[in-house]
């Protein structure tokens, strides 16, 4: 698609270009600018609606900068705003395997909570409603886990009414939702990161289902709610913090939460700090983009000349998430020294692929697409039953892959069974409807990479 920045140049956006979907639209990057298409063209800010936007101000907030065209009749088709590197949805920061993972705890979640509801105040101040707040337009981003809200185009301002609203998360009893109603949103998606689940899940005697439980006001602090084992300790949130939870969910409360305050611990290492075991006697550190590896003898290089996004330990071998690259590390003896090499596994999606455990997901313009890794074998699927969900957590375990997804306000648990030997051969030509986009140019031997077909993939099961 050609399109054309007001004051600006005219540029072509590309597949690579591609960072996620969602939020009414299809977001690319160019540089350090992010620009928003729009599925629906009527639906975009008109060039004095986002001059309002473009007014509010705050290190926390992304709004729109400038109008996008369509190059062809002029059509307003988007914005541009500033481009987050490597951001996730704060949905991924939910599940307690998350904090397991990465070492996460209470004082942090804690730093992030009060970080978002200090980004909500300054909307509010500015006059704007956010009405849409949810776990998928608050992101963090790389390494130190800073929020940012995004999907400034919904929010609701003098001469523009909101344009989206999740069920899960918006106030069920306000007629018009406004400023004050942002509270309750902001009370759902603080529970949830600091307890592990949505406050309105559990099982009630008489009352089913999350709406009815919502209108109620009947969360999981009322005495007959079963909480699901989900759900981390409610007294683990301060006390204070905790009552304001308590009053906003039973709609007893619609204004900002006290402040929240952080009792100082020592921050704990994730395990990518702490070293990722492989090749048996060695151990590699990711920190701020650098992999560091270490063990017993000297190793050239001691780091790794990539911009690291990722790593993940696989059959004993490493595997590195660069800007648009997988690769993996193989280290060589030499007599008494340890060489350290870099073979490249495949081309990716740059700004749209994400390492987890054994598993590379990338968003295809909308649909996901997983790589299951292993040292000998890397076998590529798309999910076309998971299109337009966001992806919550990832594992394989072969030969078993778990993703959890959200569409909606339900969490899904698919479970695919991937079966190494049935993998095609290295040159694809086992063909497919589903075309991997992982480029062919960089296959390898060593490392077979399928291009679609359904070979080696069987649906286990899923579920909640």
């Amino acid at each position: 698609m050609k399109v054309r920045i007001d004051g600006g140049p005219t540029l072509t956006l590309r597949r690579e270009q591609f960072v996620a979907a969602g939020g009414q639209g299809k977001v690319f990057a160019d540089g350090n600018v992010a620009i928003k298409i729009h599925d629906d063209p009527n639906v975009a800010l008109t060039p004095t609606q986002l001059d309002t936007l473009r007014r509010i101000r705050h290190p926390r907030l992304v709004v729109p900068d400038a109008v996008v065209r369509r190059a062809g009749d002029g059509t307003v088709v988007g914005h541009t705003m500033r481009f987050l590197s490597d951001a996730r949805p704060v949905a991924q920061l939910v599940p307690t395997a998350f904090w397991r993972r990465e070492s996460w705890d209470m004082p942090q979640a804690l730093r992030l909570v009060a970080s978002i509801a200090e980004a909500i105040a300054a909307v509010h101040a500015a006059g704007a409603a956010i009405v849409d707040l949810n776990d998928t337009n608050v992101v963090v981003t790389a390494p130190d886990f800073e929020p940012a809200l995004i999907d400034a185009d919904s929010w609701q301002f003098s001469g523009r009414p909101a344009t989206a609203a999740s069920p899960a998360y918006a106030d069920p009893i306000a007629a018009r939702p406004d400023a004050a109603s942002d509270w309750f949103s902001f009370a759902v998606l603080a529970f949830e990161l600091l307890c592990g689940m949505h406050p309105f899940k559990g099982k009630h005697p008489t009352l089913r289902g999350l709406s009815a439980r919502m209108k109620a006001g009947v969360s999981v602090f009322d005495p007959n709610v079963r909480r699901p084992a989900a759900c981390r300790p409610l007294d683990a949130v301060p006390a204070d913090l905790r009552a304001w939870l308590q009053a906003t969910l039973a709609h007893q409360r619609r204004q900002a939460p006290p402040a929240i305050r952080v009792h100082a611990s020592p921050a704990s290492p994730s395990p990518a700090r702490a070293g990722m075991s492989f090749a048996r006697d060695l151990t590699a550190t990711l920190e701020h983009g650098r992999v560091r590896l270490a063990g017993p003898g000297p190793i050239a290089p001691s780091v790794l000349p990539v911009d690291a996004k990722a790593i993940t330990v696989v059959d004993d071998a490493l595997f590195v998430l660069a800007a648009g690259q997988l690769l993996c590390v193989q280290v060589l003896a030499m007599g008494t020294r340890r060489i350290a090499t870099m073979r490249l596994v495949a081309s990716v999606l740059p700004h749209a692929s994400q390492l987890w455990p054994g598993v590379l997901v990338q968003d295809v313009l909308g649909v996901p697409h997983v790589t299951v890794l292993g040292a000998d074998v890397a076998i590529g699927r798309s999910l076309p039953q998971l299109s337009g969900a966001t992806i919550v957590d990832a594992r394989y375990d072969a030969p078993n892959l778990t993703i959890v997804a959200r569409q909606g306000t339900d969490p899904r648990r698919v479970t695919v069974t991937i079966d190494p030997s049935l993998a095609p051969s290295a040159d694809g030509r086992d063909g497919g409807p589903n075309p991997d986009p992982i480029s062919a140019a960089h296959r390898k031997r060593s490392v077979r990479t399928s291009r679609g077909g359904r070979k080696g993939l069987s649906r286990a099961g899923n579920g909640a």
